[in-house]
Order: structure tokens, then C-alpha cells, then sequence
């Protein structure tokens, strides 16, 4: 199977991401972050802004790398880096995208995103988020059936800057540490 490299800009404002809406090809009318390929020879900062400026006549800044998703679609696999970035002013290329919306976390569910991008839809809302709970074993917290815990980098990357409220749902409901295993 085909495997190909794109860059994606996350383009914020305030409180708003930009979403943008594929106008040709296999995923037309599909809504996703603006970005495309990186052309043999090119660093993925590199592309990323040549890729803005084809599709939206702009100039970005990069602020901060965001995440990397893997996605298989049917006919090739893409693995697709995301960076959080600014803008000024823009004006969409038609043969690319025929429409553009400023989106706040509440509406990032309006549009019907391409399946790659409804992945860092999802990070994006705790990205967006100022408070959030979360499961204490994922930040390190010994509190799982066996004591032990399920730690996640990524998140702890995701929550940087969040009020974050650490929760435990079994040991909330009395249950021991550690315990006999539930299976579903």
C-alpha cells in the first residue's frame, strides 16, 4: 500500500480554529485542515508554508508542533504532522477549497471532517479546553485494579497549561486498590 508524508496547519484565532472544504478529488466536499504533501527535498516547516500559500494565499506562522496522526485510508496510508499556527489574512484558492469557516471548540462538530482530521478534531477540543478531568491512571496515578498505573505522555502534553481535575471512577464508587480485575 502507498504511503504518503502531509503537513497540516492548525490555524488558530482567538478561540477559533479554521476549517477548510475540499472543492475536487476523491474527497470533495470533506472538510480538513489546510496543508498538503511534502515534495521530495523538503522539510515539513518548509512545506507546510509553501502548501499554505498554494491553498490559501497566505503567510503563516508556526507556532508549535501539535500532534503526528496515522490513517489508513483505502488506497494509501497517511501519516499526517499537525502544527498549531497564526495567520493574518487569507484568501482561499478555489481549485483547492470552496469554502473556509472559523470554527470554536463547540462547533467543531458542525462540519463533516475527513476522517484523518476527525482524529485531531478530537485533540483539539482538550486543546481548546481551559478545564478537564481525567482519569488519575493516566497521569500517573496508581490507582488501576492492580496498583499499578497507565500512564500516557501524550496526554500529559495535551493537559499542559489546563486546569486539570484527576478523577478515579472505580476507586470514586469504593472499590479497593488494588482489586480482582472486571471484565466486561
Amino acid at each position: 500500500m502507498k504511503s504518503i508524508r502531509v503537513v497540516a496547519a492548525i490555524i488558530k484565532d482567538k478561540d477559533k480554529i479554521l476549517a477548510t472544504k475540499r472543492s475536487y478529488g476523491e474527497f470533495k466536499g470533506g472538510w480538513e485542515f489546510p496543508g498538503g504533501k511534502i515534495e521530495e527535498g523538503e522539510d515539513k516547516k518548509t512545506a507546510l508554508i509553501r502548501e499554505i500559500k498554494e491553498e490559501l494565499n497566505a503567510n503563516i506562522e508556526i507556532d508549535s508542533y501539535f500532534a503526528t496522526i496515522n490513517y489508513t485510508y483505502p488506497n494509501f496510508h497517511m501519516i499526517m504532522d499537525c502544527y498549531i499556527c497564526s495567520i493574518d489574512d487569507f484568501a482561499i484558492n478555489e481549485e483547492i477549497h470552496d469554502e473556509a469557516k472559523w470554527l470554536t471548540k463547540d462547533e467543531l462538530d458542525s462540519v463533516n471532517w475527513l476522517a484523518a482530521d476527525e482524529k485531531i478534531v478530537n485533540k483539539l477540543k482538550i486543546y481548546l479546553s481551559s478545564k478537564i478531568a481525567v482519569s488519575a491512571c493516566l497521569l500517573g496515578g496508581n490507582c488501576r485494579y492492580n496498583g499499578k498505573n497507565n500512564y500516557n505522555e501524550e496526554i500529559e502534553h495535551l493537559l499542559k497549561d489546563k486546569e486539570v481535575y484527576k478523577i478515579c471512577p472505580e476507586v470514586l464508587t469504593g472499590l479497593s486498590i488494588p482489586r480482582k480485575p472486571v471484565e466486561i
